[in-house]
């Protein structure tokens, strides 16, 4: 089995995935090995340090590995990683998102059931609050839906049937 490279900025923004283990080092970047094929990879701040830390999601197990920092298992092969500050205290939280039963579950803060088996799960901070807001985006309406988690719900419709939402960076180690 290879291993796959993961360079990340020290700071958060898109990870690059680098396929092939003969790249050279890229000054200002952190180059380590770290997940399998199947894996998710995203970053975010997990300890509260400011800088963003690389970690992954596993389907297969449901475990979710940050470097250098913890492992455990939250979700299953049938979630999607959806992680995120739902709790607004400036440190990343695990999230899943299950579509066939629109279930939202973010580790040791929340537990609902929004969404359904025709809607994408686009989590982000609609608001301008610091906390991750729980949202859907249903393609055949071309409605967004956010819950800010006190069961406030905004609507809009926007977009095309069309369309690809882009949300969070969570990238499919193939």
């Amino acid at each position: 089995m290879s291993l796959l490279t993961l360079m990340a900025m020290v700071h958060p923004i898109l990870p690059s995935i680098d396929h092939q283990l003969d790249c050279g080092g890229v000054k200002g970047l952190t180059r380590a090995y770290f997940g399998q094929p199947g894996d998710h990879a995203f970053t975010q701040d997990n300890n509260g340090d400011g800088d963003s830390d690389i970690a992954i999601y596993r389907p297969s197990t449901g475990l979710w590995a940050v470097r250098n920092l913890t492992r455990f298992h939250f979700g299953g092969s049938s979630d999607d990683p959806e992680p995120g500050d739902y709790n607004g205290d400036g440190t990343g939280d695990t999230a899943i998102f299950r579509q066939d039963s629109g279930l939202w579950a973010a580790r040791d803060i929340t537990r609902l059931y929004f969404g359904s088996s025709t809607t994408l799960p686009v989590p982000a901070d609609y608001d301008g609050d610091g906390t991750t807001n729980i949202a859907v985006f249903d393609k055949p309406s071309c409605e967004w839906i956010i819950n800010d988690l006190e069961r406030n719900f905004r609507f809009c419709v926007y977009g095309d049937t069309h369309d690809i939402t882009i949300h969070q960076y969570i990238i499919p180690l193939i």
